[in-house]
């Protein structure tokens, strides 16, 4: 396949695929572009470490249970607390 067969199936530019084969950086979305049309995208892999543990399931032993929410008082009292009847003011002494 030739650097124009590939940029033209790839939708990118003929200069991206000189780029890329050159080793000069570029966007990543090209370079996935071309992997996809040569059918090596599958290359990506080998360049990440492999994961043992899913960090996911790390956070979900160690997360306290969610708690439901409470349904309104049905005697229209509201469960925040009471404000004091008289407000803090700056340069306030005791």
């Amino acid at each position: 396949m030739t650097q124009a067969q590939l940029a033209k199936a790839a939708g990118v530019s003929k200069r991206t695929v000189e780029r890329l084969e050159d080793g000069i950086p570029t966007q990543l979305g090209n370079l996935i572009r071309c992997l996809r049309v040569l059918d090596r995208l599958e290359g990506l892999e080998r360049l990440l470490p492999e994961t043992r543990v899913n960090p996911i399931d790390l956070l979900a032993g160690h997360r306290a249970p969610r708690s439901r929410a409470r349904p309104p008082r049905g005697d229209g009292t509201s469960r925040k607390a009471e404000r004091p009847s008289t407000q803090w003011v700056w340069g306030d002494k005791e």
